[in-house]
């Protein structure tokens, strides 16, 4: 969580956690061989409801850090069974981790931010407001990725859950396997992402030949598993053309 205390202090806001969560692990001895064994550690153990959010929905989830939330929510647990690849019952929702292929289930994907948001805001809000609420599917880190050292210009606007979308870009950078800069330099800044044609970071950007794209090169990215083409994101003025 260091890089996440370091990305509040870079970009002076409280930035969503997502790309930055670490696994909670205890260690236990067997008592057979010794050995030790990681087990997640059920922070929310015994919760109860809260809210009621949820109530009415089904919610198909496989970590009890997500049941957790679904019954702070009032929702129902609906828990997927490895053995037999498949839900005890019909989910409205299913909870999935970024970067893992989706269940054969019916129901609408939806990531852990989506409920901890919900929760958060006391709302059932839309799953489209916001990219991170739906689960990037594609195999995660995405190939290459590691290479690029991209800076957000703009994207102050909230979302849903009372953030700036900024601090949602700057965590899905991550989540794709990037670089995420506060500052743009111009020996190691490999894409400006432009709310729009306008700005200090844009008109230098122009100057030092970095790629100016939309979020939308980004969202493409997530959805395709891959770096897209920078051609069809380019932000460009009225008059550049």
């Amino acid at each position: 969580m260091s890089q996440w205390l370091e990305s509040c202090l870079s970009a002076k806001m409280n930035v969503p956690v997502d790309g930055f969560e670490v696994e909670l692990v205890r260690h236990e001895k067997t008592q057979d061989s010794g050995k030790r064994q990681r087990r997640p550690t059920h922070v929310m153990d015994d919760m109860v409801p809260t809210s009621d959010i949820f109530r009415g929905l089904r919610i198909g989830v496989q970590h009890e850090e997500d049941a957790a939330l679904v019954v702070r929510g009032g929702g129902k647990v609906i828990r997927y069974d490895s053995d037999s690849l498949a839900f005890d019952g019909v989910p409205t929702h299913v909870v999935l981790d970024h970067g893992s292929q989706k269940l054969a289930a019916q129901g609408t994907c939806v990531s852990r931010k989506w409920l901890s948001s919900c929760l958060m805001v006391n709302s059932l809000l839309p799953v489209d407001s916001n990219r991170l609420y739906s689960p990037i599917t594609s195999k995660l880190p995405i190939a290459k990725m590691d290479q690029m050292n991209i800076t957000v210009s703009g994207f102050y606007m909230k979302t849903p859950d009372g953030f700036p979308l900024r601090g949602s870009l700057a965590a899905l950078i991550r989540l794709l396997g990037a670089k995420f800069s506060e500052r743009m330099a111009r020996k190691s800044t490999t894409q400006l992402i432009c709310e729009s044609a306008s700005g200090d970071k844009y008109a230098r950007a122009r100057d030092w030949g970095i790629p100016c794209l939309s979020v939308d090169w980004l969202y493409s990215c997530a959805d395709h598993g891959q770096i897209v083409e920078t051609l069809p994101f380019i932000v460009r003025t009225e008059t550049s053309g």
